[in-house]
């Protein structure tokens, strides 16, 4: 994923709800989202060259994603970790978020640099390994592209505010909506763009929420939408919303 906007724990009675593109080369084989044969609870896409996922979430409120954080000014490491694993590992474990962060830690040199957001029924946790950066994220809005949870781009801005609006509007169940918003190619101004080392030009090419290049862009955007089912006996959530649209 390159551009996240999500809500936790808001508004009332919804446990998760998540609005993203995955930006990525064409060539890169992957299969759509689906429940997965190895967990059934877990839904998501998958990276078939990678063998991780860059989103998922179970049948019972737990969740992961991640993009990837992008600075050219950092020395590039050898034969790194597929930073999809953390996503899979983590739904597929039983695992708290703040221990399965905790047992990754002394391992994130061995990803290039990534922001994983990880959470179940109770928390959720973002991460950046190479900042070293760590909270536990309370109830509400969040959007993240390829700069950190902190950073304010154009593409975060703009699809936080259209985000906002869509929650504050009630229609949780309204996808078309979401994919309408997620489908923006406004680019930013240039006395906007951040500086993560690949220059202005492309810096400004892959500023805008949905990426249309030669070889490279939005391949598929998702929508989910988990409501909170709570009863006197137990905590649940049901999906009411579980959507990819592919485009390449």
């Amino acid at each position: 994923m390159c551009l996240i906007a999500f809500s936790f724990q808001y508004p009332i009675n919804y446990h998760l709800i998540v609005a993203a593109n995955r930006d990525e080369f064409f060539n890169r084989k992957t299969a759509p989202a689906n429940y997965w044969e190895e967990d059934t609870r877990i839904w998501g896409g998958k990276d078939l060259e990678g063998g991780g996922t860059w989103m998922g979430v179970r049948e019972d409120g737990r969740f992961a994603f991640l993009t990837n954080y992008r600075n050219l000014h950092l020395v590039p490491i050898s034969n790194p970790i597929s930073r999809g694993q953390l996503v899979r590992e983590f739904l597929i474990s039983e695992l708290e978020p703040k221990d399965y962060i905790q047992s990754k830690k002394e391992f994130s040199g061995r990803y290039e640099g990534f922001n994983l957001v990880v959470g179940d029924l109770n928390t959720a946790l973002y991460w950046n390994n190479k900042l070293d950066l760590l909270h536990e994220l309370q109830k509400g809005i969040y959007t993240i592209s390829n700069g950190t949870l902190l950073d304010n781009w154009y593409k975060t801005d703009i699809i936080k505010d259209d985000f906002q609006a869509f929650l504050d509007r009630g229609n949780i169940g309204d996808r078309e909506a979401i994919f309408q918003m997620l489908k923006n190619g406004t680019r930013a101004p240039k006395s906007k763009l951040p500086d993560t080392g690949i220059g202005e030009e492309k810096e400004w090419a892959l500023s805008s929420p949905f990426i249309e290049l030669p070889g490279y862009g939005t391949r598929s955007s998702t929508y989910v939408a988990l409501k909170m089912d709570n009863t006197q006996e137990s905590r649940k959530v049901a999906p009411i919303v579980l959507e990819e649209r592919v485009w390449v």
